[in-house]
């Protein structure tokens, strides 16, 4: 059997990582907000798709629509999601 040795097989890992993350980033912009529930729901424009109810990581944002925000989703495109933060 074949040692790798631990920083390569970390920088492989690692690459494999960023990957699949960068796949899970999303710029869209808000389209509908629900105050009570503190969520908001995103349109992205480059794949014509609505996202499902996303939570803002932080409780102190507080979006409105047409505010343009990253998102981050669970692995795959779906509804899991999270909204990181406003881009303007």
């Amino acid at each position: 059997m074949t040692m790798i040795p631990y920083n390569a097989a970390s920088m492989k890992y690692w690459e494999s990582i960023k990957e699949n993350a960068m796949s899970d980033l999303r710029v869209g912009k808000v389209i509908k907000v629900d105050l009570g529930a503190h969520k908001v729901r995103v349109h992205f424009e480059d794949v014509n798709i609505e996202s499902g109810w996303l939570k803002p990581i932080s409780s102190a944002n507080v979006y409105t629509v047409g505010t343009v925000v990253l998102c981050a989703y669970n692995t795959g495109f779906n509804e899991e999601g999270y909204v990181l933060g406003a881009l303007e």
